[in-house]
């Protein structure tokens, strides 16, 4: 593209930008804003709200998610002793159900918190690649090394889910 074309492009994208002498304006600041925020704005919807639920453990194992063509269920959280060493460790384990036409990315993370809302245990769990193939289902764990009772200190546990589904 010839340099003298390239002038016109700009001449005539930028006509519509009211320009004055000296320093910018707030409105020139907002409108600059406003395009960034749409440069990196995500271009599809989530389905699913990506918060945190936080559960007392009694209850945490019977939440699920069940969105459009997806359901995440399943969620287990156990202290155990570690296979290889012996140590204590906490899994996490939870189930995808991707009933969608097109492969999803998924993680999840976990937090034990006391009765006083301090964190005591922390875990995050995906899949390999965290992909989840189209019409597809996997199960997903993760294990952590931590002190013995650590999960018991634990009054809630809270979970987030993340992804581009």
């Amino acid at each position: 593209m010839s340099r003298r074309r390239r002038d016109a492009d700009a001449a005539r994208l930028l006509r519509f930008v009211p320009m004055s002498a000296g320093r910018p304006t707030a409105s020139k600041f907002r409108l600059g804003l406003i395009v960034l925020a749409a440069l990196f704005a995500p271009t599809r919807a989530f389905a699913f709200d990506h918060a945190w639920h936080c559960l007392p453990r009694a209850e945490f194992e019977k939440f699920e998610v069940r969105e459009d063509k997806l359901i995440l269920d399943y969620i287990l959280v156990r202290e155990q002793k570690g296979t290889l060493s012996g140590l204590p460790v906490v899994t996490f384990s939870y189930s995808v159900v991707n009933k969608q036409d097109r492969n999803i990315h998924i993680d999840a993370q976990l937090v034990g918190l006391d009765a006083e809302g301090v964190p005591v245990l922390g875990i995050s769990a995906s899949p390999p690649s965290s992909l989840v193939a189209s019409q597809a289902s996997r199960s997903v764990a993760n294990s952590v090394y931590v002190a013995a009772g650590q999960l018991n200190r634990a009054a809630k546990l809270c979970v987030s889910f993340g992804g581009d589904f």
